[in-house]
């Protein structure tokens, strides 16, 4: 999938009121399948920036969710 479907599929969820953290997981539905609820769960918290304190922002954790899954290393 490229860059600019996932920016779009981003942008539909958060107009759809998802938060900017599940926006962002949205785009990457390779690597929750096949459970599409746990981006619901794992990025519940970090909306409007970590518990909504509106000090990071959830697209930015979202981001940090999507590498880790894609790259983290598991030490």
């Amino acid at each position: 999938m490229r860059k600019k479907e996932r920016a779009n599929i981003a942008a539909t969820a958060h107009q759809r009121n998802y938060n900017c953290a599940q926006s962002v997981l949205m785009a990457y539905p390779e690597l929750f399948q096949p459970d599409d609820e746990a981006i619901f769960r794992l990025a519940s918290g970090f909306g409007g920036g970590m518990g909504r304190l509106q000090e990071a922002c959830g697209a930015v954790t979202g981001g940090f969710m999507v590498i880790g899954l894609k790259k983290g290393s598991r030490f």
